[in-house]
Parts: C-alpha cells; sequence; structure tokens
C-alpha cells in the first residue's frame, strides 16, 4: 500500500513538472483553452466566453454573433456586416477593421478579434 502511494506521489509530481515545463499556448495548437471555454459556457449558460487573450478570442453558439457585435457596438465600432463567410466588419471613424471568425465542434464559433479586450 505505501509502495502505491509513493508511485502515484511521484507520478504526480512528475507530472505537475512536465506540465509546467510546456509551453500552453493557441499558436501551439493546444486544444485545451477552447475546450476550457465550452466547458465554462456550458456550465455558466453565458452567451460569450474568452478562450485566450492576445490574441484575443471568444466562444459563442454556433453563428450566433450578436454578443459580440453588441459588445463593439457598445465601444463605440459601427457594425458593417459580414464579407466573405469568415468576416465581420467594423468601422470606427475612419478606420475599418475585420474580425475572422470559424466554426469549432460543429455547436461553437470561434471569434478572432484584434479590436475587443476584457
Amino acid at each position: 500500500m505505501k509502495r502505491k502511494m509513493i508511485i502515484i506521489i511521484l507520478s504526480t509530481i512528475v507530472l505537475v513538472l512536465a506540465l509546467t515545463r510546456i509551453d500552453f499556448s493557441i499558436q501551439n495548437n493546444n486544444p485545451i483553452p477552447y475546450y476550457l471555454a465550452v466547458s465554462k459556457k456550458v456550465f455558466t449558460q453565458e452567451e460569450m466566453v474568452i478562450v485566450w487573450k492576445n490574441p484575443n478570442i471568444y466562444l459563442v453558439d454556433f453563428n450566433n454573433l450578436d454578443p459580440f457585435i453588441e459588445i463593439m457596438i457598445d465601444d463605440g465600432w459601427e457594425y458593417v456586416g459580414t464579407r466573405d463567410r469568415g468576416a465581420m466588419l467594423f468601422e470606427k471613424g475612419n478606420v475599418t477593421q475585420g474580425v475572422s471568425f470559424s466554426s469549432f465542434a460543429k455547436k461553437y464559433t470561434l471569434i478572432n478579434s484584434p479590436l475587443y479586450a476584457d
């Protein structure tokens, strides 16, 4: 029994050390932040959750871009429309900016925004 506990403790320590040395970032195609955002969305029933900051990536229900559009309008941007099935256009003064989005896991949409940050 003692031997099993020692093995479990050592394995846990090795796993924790290994995980702290790995660069967990979206740029390295790590799916963990995406699935954590899905879990948060399911359990909290929020319309939009943040997946990652810098770059700003948000998760919404499939093709429900309204929560993001509302936040952008509240921030002073004017929604121009959707272009080419994957980009929303916003204007503010003389600036026009595209915000890309894509489907994720058939039930969600990921919004990749250089504009809005919490």
